[in-house]
C-alpha cells in the first residue's frame, strides 16, 4: 500500500510496505508509515489510520522533517506575547544553558542539581564531544514527537525569538507526564504557569490527553508551588519525592 499526499512546501508517502518504507526513506522523502523502523517521519497504529490524518497534522509532519519544529501555541503572559516550539538539534545549545541555570529535574537514584551539573558539563564539551552529543539530542527530539506525538517544546518570546524555558510531556503508565524550567532571570512573572496551561491545553484538544502528572524532589517548594497553581493535586509518592496528578 503506497499514497501521495501533496503539501505547498513538498509531499509525504505514506506506506506499509518495508520495501518501499526502505526506497522512499533513502531518497529523502518525508514518510508516514504503521512501520516501527527508525527514521519515520511519524509512525501510525495501522494503514487504515493514514487516511483520517487531517491539513494540520500532515503540516506538523512536514515541519518536523524540514528541522523546523513545529510552533504548538501562541498565547499572553506578563503582558507579552510568547508562543511553544517544538526543540531541534539547533536548539540544543540553549537547551543545555537553561538547564545548566536552573534545571531541578527529578532522576531517581541521582543527588539534587544532576541536570544542573550534567548540562554544565556538556556545554564545556569540545567541538567534536558536543557536535555528537547534539546529534544524538536532535535524533531524540525527532523521534519522540514522531513516535507519541510529545517531546519537548521550548519557550518562546514572539518578538525576539528568545527561548528563556521548556516544557516537556512524556508518556507514562498511569498518565502523561509534564515538565518544566524557566530561566531564574524570567520568574516569578507567571511565565512557567501560562506556559504549562497553554501546553496542557493543546495536549487536550490536539492530542487526547487528559490525565496528567508532575513529579518533583520533595524539597522542591518551586516546582511543588507551580502545580498547586495549575490545579494539581497532591498523592503519595516514593520516598524523596513528591507526586501531582490533574485529570482535565
Amino acid at each position: 500500500m503506497i499514497r501521495r499526499e501533496k503539501l505547498p512546501a513538498g509531499e509525504i508517502v505514506f506506506t506499509d510496505e518495508p520495501e518501499v518504507f526502505s526506497r522512499e526513506l533513502s531518497s529523502g522523502s518525508c514518510v508516514i508509515t504503521s512501520l516501527m523502523l527508525p527514521g519515520a517521519a511519524a509512525y501510525v497504529g495501522c494503514p487504515e489510520d493514514f487516511g483520517q490524518l487531517n491539513d494540520d497534522y500532515l503540516q506538523k509532519v512536514w515541519d518536523r522533517f524540514c528541522g523546523m519544529g513545529h510552533v504548538a501555541c501562541e498565547y499572553e503572559a506578563a503582558g507579552e506575547q510568547w508562543y511553544l516550539r517544538e526543540l531541534t538539534g539547533e536548539d540544543y545549545e540553549d537547551w543545555l544553558r537553561i538547564t545548566a541555570d536552573g534545571g531541578d529535574g527529578l532522576f531517581e537514584g541521582r543527588p539534587a542539581g544532576y541536570a544542573r551539573e550534567s548540562a554544565r558539563k556538556a556545554l564545556s564539551a569540545d567541538g567534536e564531544k558536543f557536535e555528537t552529543s547534539r546529534r544524538i539530542f536532535a535524533d531524540s527530539m525527532r523521534e519522540s514527537f514522531a513516535v507519541f506525538d510529545m517531546g519537548t517544546w521550548g519557550i518562546f518570546k514572539k518578538d525576539t525569538r528568545e527561548m528563556i524555558g521548556y516544557l516537556s510531556l512524556t508518556p507514562q503508565e498511569d498518565g502523561v507526564g509534564l515538565g518544566y524550567c524557566v530561566m531564574s532571570s524570567h520568574r516569578r512573572r507567571g511565565l512557567g504557569a501560562a506556559s504549562c496551561r497553554a501546553l496542557l491545553e493543546y495536549a487536550k484538544e490536539e492530542l487526547g490527553a487528559s490525565h496528567f502528572i508532575i513529579r518533583c524532589d520533595a524539597d522542591n517548594e518551586a516546582s511543588a508551588g507551580l502545580a498547586g497553581r495549575l490545579g494539581f493535586s497532591e498523592t503519595e509518592d516514593r520516598p524523596g519525592a513528591r507526586r501531582f496528578i490533574k485529570t482535565v
